[in-house]
């Protein structure tokens, strides 16, 4: 799962050279958990400020799996097929309302203690980067909230992490608009689902304090 997030102002407006004006500002830049406020880029290019998750089917969704109903052992290195377009809390939203996530690193865990033991993970080439999500429509409150994509993750975040998941990173400026046009081919779209290149990622172990979202101090 991807539950915590970080929007460290200054590393989003010199990675993406744009101002984020006042009602834009993040509301808290470290540690933003799922509930909470945070920026996203919805599919006309608007940045806008969203609600971590959003209720459907009777659940809350903050993270859709890539593979859909497929690959439910989290297979490292994984093949088979994509099926997040075969769910039906995802199969129009992936098609109709794709976003990104800008973010200057994202928090993890191991598969059992979780965040009782967090990572903080971010790109060892860039100051900020974009996470692949959607933004559904929450059957509670009519509201509008996001999720973040998932996929399996790759060998880093296995031995070092000891997860079994990682958020989907769209790591090529040129694809930005691909991700975020709804013409753009199902195929393509599924294209960008699969964990980045080991090489490419950057790992410290944080205090545990950080479990609790209210904990919000700069890492």
């Amino acid at each position: 799962m991807c539950g915590r997030i970080t929007q460290e102002q200054q590393a989003l407006e010199q990675q993406f050279r744009k101002e984020l004006i006042d009602h834009l500002k993040p509301t808290k830049e470290f540690n933003i958990g799922i509930g909470e406020y945070a920026i996203v880029v919805d599919n006309k290019g608007e940045w806008r400020q969203l609600k971590f998750g959003f209720n459907k089917g009777g659940r809350l969704n903050f993270n859709g799996r890539a593979e859909g109903f497929h690959n439910k052992n989290n297979e490292l290195n994984y093949s088979g097929k994509l099926g997040i377009h075969t769910n039906p809390i995802y199969s129009d939203i992936i098609l109709e309302n794709r976003c990104l996530i800008p973010v200057s690193s994202f928090l993890e865990g191991p598969e059992k203690e979780r965040l009782s033991k967090p990572f903080k993970l971010s790109l060892n080439y860039a100051e900020a980067f974009m996470l692949a999500g959607v933004i559904g429509i929450d059957q509670k409150t009519g509201g509008e909230g996001f999720s973040i994509l998932t996929c399996w993750p790759n060998q880093i975040i296995s031995e070092i992490v000891k997860h079994h998941r990682s958020p989907v990173i769209i790591e090529n400026p040129d694809h930005y608009q691909t991700w975020l046009d709804n013409q753009s081919p199902i195929e393509d779209v599924l294209s960008f689902l699969h964990p980045i290149d080991n090489a490419d990622l950057d790992i410290h172990e944080l205090s545990p304090q950080y479990k609790s979202a209210k904990f919000a101090e700069p890492y």
